[in-house]
């Protein structure tokens, strides 16, 4: 068995149709046969293990993905170890974190240009690959103490 990991600071999304694309920040724990994610304002969101199908890391990114059944639907939920880039954007908005490539392009045409949602994009993208890079350890430890749960060990 491993080490249980230390309680983590995540944000929570449940990624449905009518969920809200924002994402909850909170902490993320283990305790007596469930995960439980707890909000800033003490609400907690607990999945027993009998309920989770699949837990896994999102490749290239600072994610966890669990898979879960409530009352015979399956859910996928989102734990983001870094704070979430903004799914949905308005166009004028900036970005999250900008970058050289996030700016408008100067010159006469560059004032009037708008960013685009595909410039957004990737530059979420970009945000949550650099992010990936410190939390991978730390994501892959709780992917595999969720497993251990959903096994009986824990």
């Amino acid at each position: 068995m491993s080490s249980m990991p230390e309680p983590a600071s995540v944000w929570m999304v449940h990624l449905s149709r009518g969920e809200s694309p924002s994402g909850i920040q909170g902490t993320l724990t283990i305790e007596d046969g469930f995960l439980v994610f707890t909000d800033t304002n003490l609400g907690a969101v607990r999945f027993h293990r009998s309920g989770i199908r699949r837990v896994k890391r999102l490749r290239g990114s600072p994610v966890l993905q669990l898979e879960w059944f409530e009352d015979r639907t399956l859910r996928r939920t989102a734990f983001y170890f870094v704070e979430p880039p903004p799914l949905i954007t308005d166009r004028n908005a900036p970005s999250l974190h900008p970058s050289s490539r996030s700016v408008r392009p100067s010159g006469g045409f560059g004032a009037i240009r708008r960013s685009s949602r595909r410039r957004q994009m990737r530059t979420n993208a970009g945000y949550l690959q650099t992010s990936a890079v410190d939390k991978r350890a730390q994501i892959q430890d709780w992917v595999d103490e969720i497993a251990e749960l959903v096994r009986g060990g824990r």
